[in-house]
């Protein structure tokens, strides 16, 4: 994104990112530690390709308090962690769309201009509060424990299409790759 968008109003912030949601956004339930009886609905925005946009949307989620719960990169630490894919001869199976993800109550302030996800959006964001009544929502990744898991090293950590930043570069959690290209704290 070009840098003045960062200095538009908050108004303007949201209806930006109202319009990106509208475009690339849904909603859904997660399948957070696969318990989709919980009821976590997410809004999913998808990025494809774009390194940098993903971290764009989210300091503009930042910026208007709006925490993003995770961000799912097209990476091959987080889409073929356990080299799974790869050794099935899939070599590029990682290469997929980021998905920035945010609990539908957290994006309520910031909405969807078509009508039948706006109503979704308020249904799920109705539920994920009811069934889970004390689960805390609103915490940016560091304001909460991160979670790493232990990754086997895969050999498309050096490919070409990933960002020079990232290239050839390890990651057990999607924050620490989150906080390398800019968002953060």
């Amino acid at each position: 994104m070009n840098e003045e968008l960062f200095s538009i109003t908050s108004d303007e912030k949201k209806a930006l990112l109202r319009g990106i949601a509208d475009v690339t956004g849904y909603i859904r339930a997660s399948n957070i530690a696969f318990k989709k009886e919980s009821k976590q609905h997410r809004v999913y925005i998808e990025i494809p390709g774009n390194w940098y946009m993903v971290i764009d949307i989210a300091n503009m989620l930042k910026a208007v308090d709006i925490p993003v719960q995770t961000i799912d990169f097209g990476h091959p630490n987080f889409r073929d962690s356990n080299l799974d894919k790869y050794n099935e001869g899939k070599k590029y199976y990682w290469k997929k769309e980021h998905q920035v993800k945010i609990y539908a109550n957290e994006f309520l302030p910031i909405g969807f201009n078509i009508k039948h996800k706006q109503e979704a959006l308020e249904k799920y964001s109705e539920e994920l509060i009811q069934k889970n009544p004390n689960m805390k929502t609103h915490m940016f990744y560091w304001e909460k424990p991160i979670r790493r898991k232990t990754k086997p090293n895969h050999p498309c950590e050096n490919d070409e299409a990933l960002p020079e930043e990232i290239r050839g570069k390890h990651f057990e959690s999607w924050t620490d790759l989150a906080g390398l290209l800019g968002y953060g704290e």
